[in-house]
């Protein structure tokens, strides 16, 4: 993990976070069960969302693609 911010708005908490390698599935995997695990979420009421940062910068924020993890 390289970085991470937090926005909290009315309706949902925004939890950001950066990886070196974010295409690896696994890391991605390990770091959302970590965070799930530090910060006591419930699986069933947090969903997480992979957003691959080159593509996201290159479009609008409601055409990108994200992968659940």
């Amino acid at each position: 993990m390289i970085g991470a911010s937090l926005s909290l708005r009315t309706k949902e908490r925004l939890l950001q976070v950066w990886l070196k390698d974010g295409r690896n599935e696994r890391v991605r995997t390990n770091v959302s069960n970590k965070i799930r695990h530090f910060l006591a979420l419930d699986p069933s009421n947090v969903t997480f969302y992979y957003k691959e940062h080159q593509k996201s910068i290159k479009v609008s924020y409601f055409e990108v693609q994200v992968t659940k993890v």
